[in-house]
């Protein structure tokens, strides 16, 4: 078991720092940076991006991703698209795990077939580049009618019935799952998919 923590949490001044303070201060084995399309911090940016081959070269230290878009709210072609230009982006650098949100839709049917659409899209891809894509559980959907995707047991278990790929994993968010209360039948579902997990605290209010 590999313990990383997420680059939005500590300081650091550029990526070789931020490496360096996971690896050496922290005792850890890597992080998870953030990628927005901005490219600007907190978020990682592309030169820091590029600079990673050559940092990682030694094999010391673990890098995953974690990506803000919301796919569903783009649409199939556009969220492909989209999801297609990150997986890519890892793949150049050596990022080997991206951990994305399932987005969020008004209707909840529509918005998980949107996903799975999306998904099915990209798959190929991830696996011919060895990047998983690690779908995270969000807030239940009713919070807030914020009508967050994945955060049933259900929707994992039909989503990892129908998409039989190994670059499809799970994360594991215990703060969110916390919130939707019934949390032990969520990690039954996703299984021997489950790759990663997000330690947090809450009150299970938010």
């Amino acid at each position: 078991m590999q313990i990383i923590i997420s680059a939005l949490h500590f300081p650091w001044r550029d990526i070789s720092d931020c490496l360096a303070v996971a690896r050496e201060e922290l005792r850890l084995d890597g992080v998870e940076l953030s990628l927005h399309e901005s490219f600007q911090h907190p978020h990682s940016t592309r030169q820091e991006l590029l600079l990673l081959p050559t940092l990682l070269s030694n094999g010391e230290t673990t890098v995953d991703a974690h990506i803000w878009e919301d796919l569903p709210q783009l649409g199939v072609t556009v969220g492909t698209a989209r999801l297609q230009e990150w997986v890519t982006l890892c793949g150049q650098v050596g990022i080997t795990g991206i951990i994305l949100h399932g987005g969020s839709h008004p209707e909840q049917r529509v918005g998980l077939g949107i996903m799975r659409a999306i998904l099915e899209n990209v798959l190929g891809q991830a696996e011919s580049l060895h990047v998983e894509l690690k779908l995270e559980n969000h807030y239940p959907y009713n919070y807030h009618d914020a009508h967050e995707l994945f955060s049933e047991a259900w929707e994992f278990t039909e989503l990892f019935a129908a998409l039989d790929s190994p670059s499809l994993q799970a994360c594991f968010d215990t703060g969110h799952a916390h919130m939707g209360r019934d949390w032990r039948p969520l990690l039954d579902a996703m299984g021997t998919r489950l790759s990663h997990i997000h330690l947090a605290d809450n009150d299970g209010m938010g």
